[in-house]
């Protein structure tokens, strides 16, 4: 194009390709340019959308309308079709009783793996009691004597036998008394163990029971008890966990020789016990109680 323009000649597209062709002045090809108005918005687009803005409200307010805005206690009418955790109640001969309703606070929470490993690793860290003690070499029951003469020996230079490098010396960084137990938040304390009844429930391993009284403290009672309600390989491997609202004395003397039955007091609660057995029991009194006693985090979850 620019040499067309240095030998004042007019380009023409011809078979594809721009050449450059001589023609008189009069007759050389001229061709105007007009600009499309309708392509492009003369104004700023942010302009026009300004514009289309203040024409809406200007619009709404000649015709009236307004904005009401929704009180604070509004909700809106639609049925909820949200699943309710439900178990059947069994009785002592292992029939079923009724059907109850869990508390979805408990029952309905998605389980995390590092919540309830968070939990149970402070529960072993507080039961730890950190007695263990090892000596000094000054506290080594030996004597403080040199063992030879700095010089003339041959030998290695030594102070006395308590020193580490000997055998039945003392130690270097001896461990001594310590408390292994720390803080950990009551929120996250109360989510694993949300996690941990919720985990059990979608298992399939949630026993409800009405009552577990006995009539005596016999141990064939309480193991004939147990094992028509659960599989024996279960319950010999995996384990039992039972809360009860009130401890009954029967069944505790009972269960007392089963290694694999923990019969604990509901607010004696303890996530790394649920998670270590198989099955987990529990009797209506006993979640009546656990209800009652977190019925303020329950009410402001709602």
């Amino acid at each position: 194009m620019n040499l067309c323009h240095a030998l004042k000649r007019t380009p023409l597209l011809v078979g594809g390709q721009i050449r450059c062709i001589s023609l008189p002045r009069n007759k050389m090809l001229t061709t105007r340019v007009r600009r499309n108005t309708t392509a492009l918005p003369r104004l700023n687009p942010e302009a026009l959308h300004r514009a289309a803005i203040e024409k809406a409200v200007s619009k709404n307010v000649a015709v009236g309308r307004k904005i009401i805005p929704k009180p604070a206690d509004y909700k809106p009418i639609v049925p909820d079709f949200k699943k309710i955790p439900e178990v059947f109640i069994r009785s002592k001969e292992n029939s079923i009783v009724g059907l109850l309703k869990l508390n979805p606070f408990f029952f309905d929470c998605k389980p995390r793996k590092d919540i309830l490993y968070l939990h149970i690793v402070w529960q072993l860290a507080c039961r730890r009691q950190g007695t263990h003690k090892t000596k000094y070499k000054h506290e080594v029951a030996y004597t403080k004597k040199k063992m030879y003469r700095q010089k003339g020996t041959g030998r290695a230079r030594h102070g006395n036998k308590t020193a580490p490098t000997f055998m039945k010396g003392g130690h270097a960084h001896p461990k001594r008394p310590r408390d292994y137990s720390y803080h950990l938040n009551r929120k996250v304390r109360l989510l694993a163990l949300r996690m941990a009844l919720t985990t059990k429930y979608q298992q399939g391993k949630l026993i409800i029971i009405d009552d577990l009284t006995l009539d005596s403290h016999k141990t064939f009672l309480s193991k004939a008890y147990l094992l028509n309600m659960i599989p024996t390989p279960v319950a010999m491997n995996g384990g039992v966990h039972i809360l009860d609202g009130e401890v009954d004395k029967n069944f505790e003397t009972s269960s007392w020789n089963l290694n694999w039955v923990d019969y604990l007091n509901v607010d004696e609660i303890s996530v790394y016990e649920m998670m270590r057995r198989n099955r987990l029991i529990l009797t209506t009194s006993a979640l009546k109680k656990l209800e009652e006693r977190f019925k303020k985090e329950i009410e402001s979850s709602t």
